[in-house]
């Protein structure tokens, strides 16, 4: 799924070939999307080499209390999922859902956005930042911290969802493009898919905050999603 980027010539469009995996070895390809625009510099002309990103999510899930910067005695779902950088250049991999884009959202690390799944049974639990409209100048550019994963490397975060199941989502707008599709029957969920958001690593010398952040007016990021977990005990 792909935000909606500024469109750039051909020769700096980046080849993405993005696999989720299982721990069954099952595999899913969502679509990528343009170039990256360049942070903590000025932007170049030259022609870039392809960049392929593939990563794999694994995750599992168990009760529990709502973690620190969620309200507190707060009971949910706590989810514990693990990023591998299956390609050959370093990664980007969202830490957190970039929680400005909303303003009611917790602003917790643990945070995500709750939308519909792949399947009907299925909610989706990401941590990614939406692009921005074609020819939309916006006075700040929202940004999902990230880390940098070496190839080969895996990393490990959390995530919390509070109970009883609901969606939440940005409302998009003029500044916004939401692309991921509203959960419309939460007492229908059975199982969950962890989705992330990723992209290339950073240049060498790239300056803060663009070395450890995914920028919405990044073109060339990708979600990369679990298989679908079942609920703990059908909890919903």
């Amino acid at each position: 799924m792909s935000p909606g980027g500024r469109r750039l010539p051909a020769a700096l469009l980046l080849a993405l070939a993005v696999t989720a995996c299982t721990n069954e070895g099952e595999e899913m390809t969502p679509t990528g999307q343009g170039p990256e625009s360049s942070g903590g510099g000025a932007t170049s002309s030259a022609p870039s080499a392809p960049v392929e990103l593939v990563a794999s999510v694994t995750a599992t899930v168990e009760p529990g209390s709502a973690p620190e910067g969620f309200t507190s005695g707060l009971e949910g779902l706590l989810v514990s999922y693990s990023v591998t950088n299956e390609g050959a250049e370093p990664i980007k991999v969202a830490t957190d859902r970039a929680a400005a884009q909303a303003r009611s959202a917790t602003q917790a690390p643990a945070a995500v956005w709750t939308s519909a799944g792949s399947e009907e049974d299925v909610a989706r639990l990401s941590k990614q930042v939406f692009g921005i409209p074609d020819g939309v100048l916006p006075n700040e550019v929202h940004r999902a911290t990230s880390v940098t994963v070496e190839p080969g490397a895996t990393t490990e975060d959390s995530a919390f969802l509070p109970l009883p199941l609901q969606p939440e989502l940005p409302s998009g707008g003029e500044t916004i493009t939401v692309t991921e599709s509203p959960l419309t029957d939460p007492d229908a969920v059975r199982r969950l898919e962890v989705c992330v958001q990723i992209a290339p690593g950073p240049t060498p010398g790239q300056e803060e905050p663009f070395a450890s952040t995914i920028a919405a007016d990044a073109g060339d990021t990708a979600l990369v999603c679990s298989e679908p977990i079942p609920l703990p005990g059908d909890e919903r």
